[in-house]
């Protein structure tokens, strides 16, 4: 049986904002048997990462599920990419199908499946988490908050939470992307956004918020199995979210384009090496002994 990947994507009517997603070969999750699991093509949903174009995302994904069935020849991924309000509008509505796979916000309704096969077949030692923590979601990248400024002496500073300023807190991001002369706090996935916007590239540096002198990891792209699927679909999903974890996969979502980071501790690496932005925060994960 050869199955031929399929890649969508959905659009919203209002303007598209960006938002996204998580990959080395299996050597970091034990092989499960798949003598008899049936040879399908499962779905998954996920919003466009902020850190790509539509094109950009074509080829990284097509580079994923060409990796994924070349290592499990006869399973497929069926994927939607949905921009903008599309995506939470798809996984709102009960007018259509539900996903097997896709990456989860709080207020959706789908039935999430226990994840504690997959997390026991996880080597640790290869991630910068504990993924026993997590139940029924799991995820594939993280960020930090930062306080992005138009001061550029404060490039290569960090900056104590106590000290930000109350403004900066409230600051809205479309507004800075307009007029940059204030402060604001955000995330590290933003500095894409921003350095692709002509008011702001060049003209505004990424500060890290630190307590204690250590950053917060805020996890990000959860992926959750639809519950309610049959059971093959719910084992060759696990084979996809494994994949995903997997050092290969890993470097093709997020070691090439600015955004969230890698779990996987040699892509997260390799993503530190390739972008000279991103070596403030790389100097601040070499200082932590339980990080890489």
């Amino acid at each position: 049986m050869q199955n031929n990947k399929i890649i969508r994507f959905c659009h919203s009517r209002l303007f598209c904002c960006l938002v996204f997603l998580g990959m080395s070969l299996i050597a970091s999750v034990k092989i499960m048997q798949r003598s008899h699991v049936q040879q399908k093509m499962i779905t998954m949903w996920m919003p466009l990462p902020d850190s790509m174009t539509e094109e950009d995302a074509r080829i990284t994904f097509e580079k994923l599920t060409d990796g994924f069935e070349e290592l499990y020849p006869g399973y497929g991924i069926d994927l939607s990419v949905y921009s903008g309000d599309a995506y939470r509008e798809a996984l709102e509505t009960r007018n259509s199908e539900f996903p097997i796979v896709w990456v989860d916000f709080a207020e959706c309704p789908i039935q999430k499946m226990d994840l504690s096969e997959l997390f026991q077949r996880l080597d640790l030692e290869h991630y910068i988490t504990n993924f026993s923590e997590f139940h029924d979601s799991v995820p594939l990248s993280w960020n930090i908050p930062v306080v992005y400024s138009c001061d550029l002496q404060n490039r290569g500073k960090v900056i104590e939470r106590a000290s930000i300023p109350a403004d900066a807190e409230n600051a809205d991001l479309n507004g800075f992307l307009e007029d940059p002369h204030d402060s604001i706090v955000s995330d590290s996935s933003r500095l894409a956004v921003i350095e692709n916007n002509s008011l702001t590239s060049g003209a505004v540096c990424m500060i890290p918020i630190t307590e204690n002198n250590l950053f917060e990891v805020q996890y990000q792209d959860y992926c959750c199995i639809n519950a309610d699927s049959d059971s093959d679909s719910q084992k060759i999903a696990i084979l996809w979210i494994g994949y995903l974890l997997s050092e290969q996969a890993q470097q093709i979502l997020y070691a090439e384009h600015y955004g969230n980071f890698p779990l996987h501790k040699s892509a997260l690496s390799q993503t530190f090496s390739q972008h000279q932005a991103l070596s403030i925060i790389a100097d601040l994960a070499a200082a932590r002994e339980d990080f890489l």
